[in-house]
């Protein structure tokens, strides 16, 4: 992590929409072990430049936490949108998450619900581990330099819809 390495929280609640391809996703994370990009909405985050570290915080009902990482490759300077490759996109549905009780009371200087996502250093270094700590549970790691590329991944969840 360097001096200007910055952490942002982004987040989802499956109950208002569903992102599009999230599941095929999360295969070619895990299973093929590729990065995936994915356009995102930012929110109220207009200090997210590229090259930022991002965690994918799941909302809403059922099981609550952590479900994803990745980095920020592109922000958009007319929405509120950026592009992110993530590198790894748990099965959340299986139990893959870093629940919101362990991230409440290990990392207890952040605001679990954030309207700016922005999370301090000192926490960013806490919740790397703990992320790494619940890929290591399932035998997962996050995916390489390996790019699988918009058209590729669109079509290979086509694919799998088909």
């Amino acid at each position: 992590m360097t001096k200007d390495h910055r952490t942002f929280l982004l987040t989802w609640n499956p109950n208002d929409a569903e992102p599009e391809d999230l599941e095929v996703e999360s295969h070619i994370t895990r299973n093929q072990g590729l990065r995936v990009p994915s356009p995102w909405p930012t929110g109220i985050n207009t200090d997210l430049p590229e090259g930022s570290r991002v965690f994918l915080l799941k909302r809403g009902s059922g099981r609550r936490g952590i479900i994803a990482s990745g980095w920020c490759t592109a922000v958009s300077q007319v929405d509120s949108e950026a592009e992110f490759e993530f590198t790894m996109i748990l099965d959340w549905e299986d139990g893959q998450i870093v629940p919101e009780q362990i991230l409440k009371e290990k990392i207890f200087g952040v605001d679990w619900h954030p309207e700016e996502g922005r999370i301090d250093p000192l926490w960013a270094r806490k919740l790397e581990d703990l992320w790494v700590d619940e890929l290591h549970r399932h035998g997962l790691r996050e995916a390489g330099k390996d790019y699988m590329g918009w058209f590729r991944s669109k079509l290979y969840a086509w694919y799998r819809r088909s």
